[in-house]
C-alpha cells in the first residue's frame, strides 16, 4: 500500500520551494485545502498562532488570530524530527487589525524522501513565539503508521542509520529497522521499504568505530541485534542478501566461546544461537525461539 512514490536516487535536501503531485509551497491559498484540521495552538502577546494540517492533500498553513497590523507569521518544517529546521517558510506580514494567514507548504518531500513536521510562529510586537511540532496523517492514519512515520523522521538517508540517540546509533538502528521491518509487515505501508534495503547496502562495506566489517564488532550483542533485525527485515524483503549474512554472523558468533558474563552463545542443534538475559535464541529456520 505505497501512499506516495519514491525515486530511486536522493539527493540533499535544501529550504527550496518543494513541490508534490504538482502542488509547490506557497502556491496554494488555505481556501483550496481539502480539509482543515486545526492543529497545535500558542498565544503571544494576546494572539493565538494556530497551525492547520490538510491530511488530504498533506500540507499545512499557519494563522494568526487578533493579529495587529504589521505582525509576521510563517512555518517552520523539519526533517529530523526539530533537530534542525528550515526557517520562515512562505512568511507574510498583516496589513491590517485582525486575522491571518499564511499560504501553504508540503508536509513532506516525496521526491527526496523527507518526512517532516511543521510547526506555526509569529512575531506580534516583536515577540516570538511558535506552536509544538505536528505534522499532517498522511502515512500516519493509525497508531502503528503514524509510530512507523516518526521513526522514519530520524532516519539519516546518507548513513542507512536512526538518530534516536546520538551516542549509540549503530546498535539502536538495529532495534529500530526490527520495529520498522514489522510495522510494515503488520500494516501493509510499504513507503519505507526502501529504508530496509539501504541500510544494507550503506552499511555493510562501510568501516565505522562500531562498524568493524559487515556489522560485526567487538560487542557480541551489537551483532546479534544486527541479527535479529535481519530476520524481521528477510521476512518483509525476502531478500537473500539478509539471510545469508544471518547466517554467517551468527556462525562468527559462536567461534568465539562461550562467556561466562552478559551474553550466552551456544550451539544449536540446527544452527547457532545467540542466548542473553531475555534468553532468546535465534535459529533456523528464520524465526526466534525461547531458549531452554
Amino acid at each position: 500500500m505505497t501512499r506516495f512514490l519514491i525515486l530511486a536516487l536522493a539527493a540533499p535536501l535544501a529550504a527550496a520551494a518543494i513541490c508534490n503531485d504538482g502542488r509547490c509551497d506557497g502556491k496554494l491559498d488555505p481556501s483550496k485545502a481539502k480539509s482543515d484540521r486545526a492543529g497545535p495552538t500558542a498565544p503571544v502577546a494576546g494572539r493565538t498562532i494556530t497551525l492547520h494540517l490538510d491530511d488530504t492533500l498533506a500540507m499545512g498553513y499557519a494563522s494568526v488570530d487578533g493579529a495587529a497590523k504589521g505582525d509576521q507569521v510563517w512555518l517552520d518544517r523539519t526533517w529530523d524530527g526539530g533537530k534542525t529546521y528550515d526557517g520562515k517558510l512562505v512568511q507574510t506580514t498583516s496589513p491590517q487589525d485582525g486575522g491571518w494567514r499564511t499560504q501553504m507548504i508540503n508536509n513532506d518531500d516525496w521526491a527526496h524522501r523527507g518526512i517532516g513536521a511543521l510547526r506555526a510562529c509569529a512575531n506580534a510586537g516583536g515577540s516570538v513565539q511558535c506552536t509544538a511540532w505536528a505534522r499532517t496523517k498522511w502515512n500516519a492514519d493509525t497508531d502503528a503508521t503514524a509510530a512507523m512515520t516518526a521513526l522514519g523522521m530520524y532516519y539519516i538517508r546518507d548513513q542507512g542509520l536512526f538518530n534516536i540517540n546520538a551516542n549509540s546509533k549503530w546498535w539502536i538502528s538495529a532495534i529500530g529497522f526490527m520495529a520498522l521491518a514489522e510495522a510494515i509487515k503488520r500494516t501493509g505501508l510499504d513507503s519505507y521499504m526502501y529504508m530496509l534495503n539501504d541500510a544494507y547496502t550503506l552499511n555493510e562495506r562501510r568501516e565505522r568505530p562500531d562498524n568493524l566489517h559487515r556489522f560485526r564488532n567487538d560487542f557480541n550483542d551489537d551483532t546479534a541485534w544486527w541479527a535479529l533485525a535481519f530476520i524481521g527485515v528477510y521476512d518483509v524483503t525476502k531478500t537473500q542478501s539478509f539471510s545469508t549474512w544471518r547466517a554467517s554472523s551468527l556462525t562468527g558468533l559462536a567461534r568465539r566461546g562461550r562467556p561466562t558474563r552478559g551474553a550466552r552463545l551456544r550451539q544449536g542443534a540446527r544452527a547457532p544461537a545467540v542466548c542473553s538475559g531475555s534468553a532468546l535464541k535465534i535459529r533456523a529456520p528464520l524465526s526466534p525461539t525461547a531458549c531452554t
